[in-house]
């Protein structure tokens, strides 16, 4: 499995390529982006519902989606920078 690191609009989004811990293929995102949010993060490790925020944020970025559509990629982990 691959990782691919993309650094846009302030979020550190990290996605993995290939198969997934279980050994199955790893699917491209679900549908198109329709999450919203902008919860800020604070400095450090962000909590479960924070993390979920930044991945919806994420999801919502052009370049994120078209990152997961070219290299058929799930997020693995979203920072704020």
């Amino acid at each position: 499995m691959s990782t691919r690191t993309l650094i846009r609009g302030g979020l550190v989004v990290t996605a993995a390529e290939g198969t997934g811990a279980d050994g199955s293929p790893v699917s491209p995102r679900p549908g198109s982006a329709s999450g919203s949010g902008s919860a800020a993060a604070p400095i450090g490790v962000a909590a479960p519902d924070q993390k979920e925020s930044l991945k919806e944020r994420a999801l919502s970025d052009t370049g994120v989606q078209t990152m997961l559509d070219v290299f058929a990629a799930e997020i693995k982990d979203v920072e704020e920078m």
